[in-house]
């Protein structure tokens, strides 16, 4: 796929991403209509809609779709995709229902097994990020300023609407993003080792893919997470933060989360705002 083609990708996917979480906020501001999941997790009218939305506009690209909302193809016929979109229609379901605003749309554009496109919405934020691999990260800081007919974005050049986000290398204070909902003990006795290496630790408690946000915009240095995600929940946000500059390594290999796996589960990883020193962050902070 050519530069110019990746380009008409992102447009499609920040098109799907918009339009979704406008059909979000609707079902936000209204009756949520939560169901419980065989796997025990909740699930509302607007993961729904927002999946059937962005599958009808993801659909003209011709890609097959992994979505945490659709039945998942078996291995032996994903294997052979060469791309691949990784959907997360709604992620942060339970921030969601507790009306905190900290949920995401999630997109991805998966090449073999390394994203290389990303886009996050945060509607309730009014806030979008995206990036493309070999390009730069992008922050859309006012959703509202945005043309209301959103087709007119793929018209339109970045600086009009979004502006340029790089995640920068730690000094003396470290910002950590945990998880709102999912900081668990394993996580609380990461940090644990972190403190008194660095003269101050901050740290960033987000819901959602937000927290990938906040690395490739410089606001966190690094986001451990020990608890259970699964491809959709990292894949976007991993290519924004590879575009911003930094990656995304399982703490099982140390080499860089993979997607369209067999097992769809994400190994312990952990996130890093600059790429360029991970080597010296899990020599002095690996759990």
């Amino acid at each position: 796929m050519k530069n110019a083609d990746l380009r008409e990708m992102l447009n499609i996917a920040l098109i799907a991403g918009l339009k979704a979480g406008k059909e979000i906020m609707e079902v936000y501001e209204g009756s949520l209509d939560i169901e419980i999941k065989k796997d025990g997790s909740p699930i509302t009218l607007a993961d729904k809609k927002a999946n059937s939305l962005i599958q009808s506009i993801l659909s003209s690209s011709g890609i097959p779709v992994i979505s945490e909302e659709n039945k998942i193809q078996g291995f032996e016929k994903r294997e052979k995709w060469d791309w691949l979109w990784i959907v997360d229609p709604l992620d942060g379901t339970r921030e969601f229902i507790e009306a905190n605003g900290e949920f995401t749309v999630n997109i991805a554009l998966v090449r073999g097994q390394n994203p290389v496109l990303g886009v996050i919405v945060a509607p309730a934020l009014e806030m979008a990020c995206f990036g493309l691999e070999n390009k730069h990260a992008h922050k859309i800081s006012d959703l509202r300023k945005l043309p209301n007919n959103l087709e007119e974005i793929g018209r339109m050049g970045l600086k009009e609407f979004a502006r340029k986000i790089k995640g920068l290398p730690m000094n003396k204070d470290l910002s950590v993003a945990v998880s709102r909902s999912h900081y668990d003990s394993k996580t609380r006795d990461f940090i644990k080792k972190v403190v008194g290496r660095y003269e101050q630790v901050n740290l960033i408690s987000r819901g959602s893919s937000i927290k990938f946000c906040d690395l490739a915009e410089n606001h966190a240095g690094i986001y451990p997470r020990f608890s259970t995600t699964y491809e959709w929940d990292t894949a976007a946000g991993h290519a924004i933060v590879k575009a911003s500059g930094g990656e995304v390594f399982s703490l099982e290999s140390r080499l860089p989360l993979q997607y369209n796996k067999e097992n769809l589960l994400n190994p312990s990883f952990i996130a890093f705002a600059d790429k360029n020193l991970s080597d010296r962050y899990f020599s002095e902070l690996s759990p």
